[in-house]
């Protein structure tokens, strides 16, 4: 059984040599983990770009209604919050979206400015 022998042999020297790298790099970690701690960096927030151009207020927009998102359930919600020329705005558009129920939405829009006049 010199062959088990020698298997074993080669065994444990693997297995040394594989502790040492485990400990080589274990050093190396160490060492690294150490220089990063010395030098301590940060990080620093950059600084906007800053020109002679005239800076543009981008919450504008989130104002505007996005014609592509309106709905009649949109519509709906605006009357029941009580914004009601946004919901005339809303069906004006949806009429202008589909032709074949515009005297649908002329009469909701109607219904709306007598709900108007009427507070």
């Amino acid at each position: 059984m010199a062959g088990d022998d020698e298997l074993l042999e080669l065994e444990e020297e693997n297995i040394q040599e594989n502790s040492q790298d485990t400990a080589d790099e274990k050093v190396k970690n160490d060492e690294l983990i150490n220089k990063f701690i010395i030098n301590s960096p940060h990080i620093l927030p950059q600084k906007p770009d800053v020109s002679d151009k005239e800076q543009t207020d981008i919450s504008e927009s989130s104002g505007r209604e996005n014609e592509g998102f309106i709905t009649e359930t949109l519509a709906k919600i605006y009357i029941n919050q009580g914004y009601y020329s946004k919901a005339i705005f809303a069906y004006e558009k949806l009429s202008l979206k589909f032709p074949e129920k515009s005297s649908y939405f002329a009469t909701q829009i109607e219904k709306i400015k007598k709900l108007i006049n009427e507070l």
